[in-house]
């Protein structure tokens, strides 16, 4: 059955192609993302989704409509990219866009505009084929991931889906996974340690105590940032001397809150031979303005989460795959740098919709110089996420059975 979506395929490689290098070519940092945003609507349009929507934060909807809305599979990728923060380490123009040798280059390749591109053309694929869809897919294009907090997300979910009526049943990531399924990892959060007293010496010696204990707290795995703590900052509010320490934390097994309890208790234990002072621990909330002027405050935090490797949405992916001829390998995100995440833990610990990943890049050339994605990677992805999707909500044809793909 999914030899129509191959040769489907072979009509838009070169489109596709064209649209992601278009994308990246647009800067979009976290909060600015309105022309990525604009053009991602217009392609949708011009694609023949049958509804697109723009809400009120600025994620962008795409929707093919099925015979019935009792399952919906959601494809989720995010129009932010993360922050260059030493251009003179890239070879290339970091919105360079451009391709060589078999190979789409520049900031977002991998993370998440080749993953958004083929999402698009996925649901692109899935209306040119004409197989049948029993239920909806939505391609949700979406703001603010990399700010963390996953602001966009929520939204979405909270706000946008419900007023369309959409309520999805499952959800596929469309991140760096290099063509494997995906099924959860770990998370991370920030904190502020907060050291307040009359004595500004006594405040200070217990900031540098909490700051020493704090870099010897967590265990260190090669390769991989358990911690990071930021530079004390100092202030004086009604006649109190106040230290605040920054710090952000992995999230394996414990949640932000149980983190937030280590981290006071040993702050507390750090503190006790300063002096007479008072020691709190708290996720701190930012206001998050959007490009379309909305704003919200969010907690910098994302919770680690998993996806069981025997689900039914896991063993039906693998199922669907390999009717497609892909083997891919369930694995999780590594996820070596503070700061990387993913929307899943909204997903599963909130809404508990089943999520996994499936996208073109690759995740360790994510948050890097030289950001890159092969472009075989982007028209497998797209091929793989429309026949996910059918597999998911689409009706068998030609005599096949669901339980025989």
């Amino acid at each position: 059955m999914y030899d129509l979506l191959k040769r489907k395929m072979t009509g838009v490689e070169s489109e596709l192609v064209d649209f992601a290098s278009e994308l990246i070519r647009m800067p979009s940092p976290s909060l600015e993302e309105q022309a990525v945003a604009r053009r991602v609507a217009e392609r949708m349009t011009e694609l023949g989704f049958d509804r697109v929507e723009t809400d009120a934060i600025g994620n962008v909807v795409g929707i093919l409509l099925g015979r019935s809305s009792e399952s919906t599979v959601m494809v989720n990728a995010h129009m932010d990219t993360a922050a260059v923060e030493a251009e003179s380490a890239w070879t290339r123009q970091p919105l360079s866009g451009v391709v060589e040798n078999g190979t789409l280059h520049g900031v977002g390749a991998s993370d998440c505009k080749g993953g958004l591109a083929a999402a698009i053309y996925a649901g692109a694929l899935l209306k040119r084929s004409l197989l049948p869809l029993r239920g909806n897919v939505v391609v949700a294009a979406t703001v603010a991931e990399e700010k963390g907090g996953s602001a966009g997300i929520r939204y979405l979910m909270e706000h946008t889906l419900p007023s369309l009526e959409l309520k999805p049943t499952h959800a596929i990531l469309a991140e760096p996974t290099g063509l494997d399924l995906f099924r959860g990892h770990t998370g991370w959060a920030q904190f502020d340690v907060v050291v307040q007293g009359i004595s500004p010496f006594e405040v200070d010696d217990a900031v540098q105590a909490i700051s020493r204990d704090l870099e010897l707290d967590p265990e260190a795995t090669p390769g991989i940032e358990e911690s990071r703590i930021d530079r004390p900052r100092f202030d004086n509010v009604g006649g109190y001397r106040r230290g605040v320490i920054g710090v952000s934390r992995r999230l394996a097994v414990m949640d932000a809150g149980a983190m937030c309890g280590r981290i006071e208790r040993t702050a507390t234990r750090a503190a006790h031979g300063a002096g007479n002072v008072n020691v709190a621990v708290q996720i701190p909330k930012t206001e998050q303005r959007f490009y379309t002027r909305q704003t919200r405050m969010t907690e910098t935090r994302v919770e680690a989460w998993e996806v069981d490797a025997y689900h039914p949405a896991i063993e039906r992916a693998r199922q669907v795959l390999a009717a497609a001829g892909r083997e891919p390998r369930v694995g999780k995100w590594t996820l070596p740098r503070l700061g990387m995440a993913t929307a899943g833990g909204v997903l599963v610990r909130d809404f508990n919709i089943p999520a996994l990943g499936y996208g073109p890049g690759i995740e360790a050339l994510c948050h890097a110089a030289d950001e890159s994605v092969p472009v075989q990677n982007l028209l497998d992805a797209a091929y793989g996420l429309a026949a996910l999707c059918h597999g998911y909500v689409g009706i068998p044809v030609c005599g096949w059975t669901s339980d025989e793909i």
